[in-house]
């Protein structure tokens, strides 16, 4: 393929490229969350605010909670089974809380791109946001 090819194909996919929709948020927005340290899926089983007996330390003590629920407050880390006193409890639905059947990243989310982009976020120069494929936001919606 010589270049004059080469800048008619180019040229072919940029005529074609749908537009980027306007108002999509930034990263930042969405609570985006760099991959976990063992590259594993974001659940409440690995935060650290998940007892084994069912329960998140920042929820009412009678919200039972499954292993592979998720919010958008999950910080990686080996369970601790202490309740958190003195502390308002937060509202699962407010916390973006959902059950999953194997946890969230991008990797299995409707908006991710073959090349490791976010399609439904955004970055500074308003381009589709890179993301890591076990990463994960508060827009995760499940593809499979």
């Amino acid at each position: 393929m010589d270049k004059l090819d080469k800048l008619i194909e180019i040229k072919i996919q940029e005529f074609f490229k749908a537009p980027i929709p306007k108002n999509l948020p930034t990263l930042s927005e969405v609570v985006y969350t760099p991959p976990n340290p063992d590259e594993s899926r974001k659940y409440c089983g690995n935060c650290f605010m998940w007892s084994k007996d069912e329960h998140c330390l920042i929820f009412s003590k009678d919200k039972k909670v499954v292993k592979y629920g998720v919010c958008n407050y999950h910080i990686y880390g080996k369970s601790k089974d202490v309740w958190i006193s003195g502390a308002e409890p937060l509202n699962p639905k407010l916390a973006g809380f959902l059950e999953t059947k194997k946890g969230t990243s991008c990797d299995i989310c409707n908006w991710y791109n073959d090349d490791s982009t976010c399609s439904i976020v955004v970055d500074e120069k308003y381009e589709y946001a890179d993301v890591q494929p076990k990463g994960c936001c508060s827009r995760w919606q499940n593809k499979i």
